[in-house]
């Protein structure tokens, strides 16, 4: 399939109406794996800058959001950013320069964590929805990945979906740059907090014995470990801890 505007004087004129058909054309192309039209690809670096610069930053992170729900494919949209309009650096200049040079590996590690995230989907491990962006407002709560161990059918929402998704782009971020990214996001305090925790988990050696399931997943995303042998170690995981807990 293949994304195209509408309009009788092409993309750039379409674009001149709502800048945010950009990024729509580009949701769409990762929700549906479909390729962009010519015009498309070949709108300018800065008139894109300017033309999203005048939309109102709430507008913006809207279609920013929807765009990173799990059943739109974000890492096909993140890779649209990382384009000839260099929208990465729209988005997410707090992260640095470093992980803007780098943001090819930001898309592949973002790829593995929706293939690990499916997959696990798909054979029962989670349960979830993705439907809309909820976001997260009480610190005191502490999400189920973030618990030290992982039920079977846990239910994966959209906040914790966005808590890995950030977790796992930005980790190569600083706490104080992952912070400012939040910020400018609108990305509330507690989920803030909540991807910090998931992303200094996951940096913690594999015989930590409190290391929670979302880190787990988080490292086995920035590893690009498969699948299915992740999950089948996780599972095995659950049932030691289970036969311990009945024998004692």
């Amino acid at each position: 399939g293949l994304v195209r505007m509408p309009h009788a004087l092409g993309a750039s004129a379409s674009l001149e109406e709502d800048p945010l058909r950009l990024m729509r054309a580009f949701r769409f192309a990762s929700r549906f794996q479909f390729e962009l039209e010519h015009g498309l690809v070949g709108i300018e670096r800065d008139q894109a800058h300017v033309l999203l610069g005048g939309v109102s930053r709430g507008r913006i992170l809207d279609e920013l959001k929807k765009a990173l729900l799990l059943h739109n494919g974000p890492h096909k949209f993140l890779a649209c950013l990382g384009g000839p309009q260099e929208l990465h650096g729209f988005f997410f200049r707090e992260a640095g320069d470093d992980l803007l040079a780098e943001w090819q590996m930001a898309v592949s590690n973002v790829g593995s964590l929706e293939m690990l995230i499916k997959h696990g989907l798909h054979h029962g491990f989670l349960t979830g929805r993705s439907q809309m962006w909820r976001g997260r407002k009480d610190p005191k709560l502490t999400p189920e990945l973030l618990k030290p161990s992982l039920s079977a059918g846990v239910q994966l929402g959209e906040s914790d979906w966005a808590e890995l998704l950030f977790a796992t782009m930005l980790w190569t971020c600083s706490h104080e740059s992952v912070r400012e990214v939040m910020r400018a996001l609108k990305i509330s305090v507690a989920m803030t907090a909540n991807v910090i925790t998931l992303q200094e988990k996951a940096r913690e050696a594999d015989t930590s014995t409190a290391k929670p399931p979302g880190a787990s997943i988080v490292r086995a995303a920035v590893e690009g470990r498969d699948a299915s042998s992740f999950w089948a170690s996780m599972m095995s995981s659950l049932s030691s801890s289970s036969c311990n807990a009945t024998m004692d």
